[in-house]
């Protein structure tokens, strides 16, 4: 199901699966910006400023539950955990807006009713 990689230890080979993301997902185009930052923009303080913005920008998606783009529906344990973690609050995000929805219709089906006695 996972691609294999062989690890050497001890002069044994062990066969550890990989876990990765879609190749145009948004967990896979932070982890390219991440690296190049990492590795020709300003080493570790680059680094370290381009994670501080990605997790304002999430921060900023979920507080607004607004959905975050370049993410599948579901949960997948096939996918890397960031890819996951991300999967997860895009969920959480849509649940958020779908329950801020039915409390808005309630309130307007209680309004109605009140103003038709």
């Amino acid at each position: 199901m996972f691609p294999m990689i062989r690890v050497l230890h001890k002069k044994q080979v062990f066969k550890i699966p990989l876990k990765t993301c879609p190749a145009d997902s948004i967990s896979s185009r932070i982890s390219v910006a991440l690296c190049l930052v990492l590795c020709n923009h300003g080493g570790m303080k680059g680094f370290a400023q381009l994670w501080r913005c990605i997790i304002e920008q999430f921060r900023l998606h979920l507080d607004k539950s607004k959905l975050i783009p370049g993410v599948n529906d579901q949960p997948h344990p096939a996918f890397c955990l960031f890819h996951q973690k991300i999967q997860n609050a895009k969920m959480l995000a849509f649940r958020r807006k779908l329950k801020e929805k039915q409390q808005q219709i309630r309130r307007m089906t209680s309004l109605r009713k009140f103003t038709l006695h």
